[in-house]
């Protein structure tokens, strides 16, 4: 069994496998070699393309991979998720290769990173995953189910959750990642929410593993 009493010098995997394990995060047997796959093909591209600042292996197991997946739990089977600018795939890839049940789009204004994004999910082979070159607030997508609108580190709350209000269908979900500052945030877009049609239905905070970072996830119907 794994523990968290790891030293730093333990293989980045490691990080990844006991990081999941202490918050309950499922991981199917194949997740250990396809994130392994995204981190070299990251750190490859991030050589020519600047896609994220953190590069070290232990740093993009946890506060990347391990991060993006923290909101799986409230996803529900089958959804649709729409991961609103994802930069270099976070957290929508991590959480299709965690969850082979959903479907995933990924949306950012960027072309390079809509570039690896694809390089990655043909790389993987992630089935039931296309990125989207568009501006949030430009994309059209059909109401064929469940809809999970989710953010991580794109924008302030409130200029995410202006965005998603025009694409939100009644029965959709909207999921906010956020940092230690989500109640200043939270307070902030009070007022603005019964305008956007959305009410907080549940705040979660997280430790993430090996580090000192908080985290929250913000579910939104």
């Amino acid at each position: 069994m794994l523990t968290l009493k790891l030293k730093f010098s333990a293989p980045p995997l490691r990080f990844l496998l006991a990081a999941a394990q202490a918050l309950n995060i499922p991981l199917p047997p194949h997740a250990p070699l396809l994130f392994e796959m995204y981190f070299r093909t990251l750190c490859a591209w991030n050589a020519k393309t600047n896609l994220t600042t953190i590069v070290d292996g232990k740093g993009v197991y946890l506060k990347h991979f391990i991060d993006s997946l923290l909101p799986e739990r409230f996803i529900p089977h089958h959804a649709h998720v729409v991961d609103i600018g994802s930069g270099a795939g976070f957290p929508g890839i991590p959480l299709a290769i965690v969850r082979s049940d959903l479907k995933v789009t990924l949306v950012d204004a960027s072309l390079k990173k809509i570039y690896f994004q694809r390089h990655v999910i043909r790389t993987l082979k992630i089935a039931g995953t296309v990125a989207l070159h568009e501006r949030a607030e430009n994309i059209i997508l059909p109401h064929n189910g469940d809809m999970v609108f989710i953010s991580r580190a794109f924008s302030s709350l409130a200029r995410f959750l202006s965005i998603v209000s025009g694409l939100k269908g009644p029965r959709d979900i909207v999921i906010a990642m956020k940092g230690p500052t989500v109640k200043k945030e939270l307070e902030l877009v009070a007022p603005h929410l019964a305008g956007w049609k959305m009410s907080i239905k549940h705040v979660e905070m997280f430790s993430l593993p090996f580090t000192h970072h908080k985290r929250a996830v913000v579910i939104f119907e």
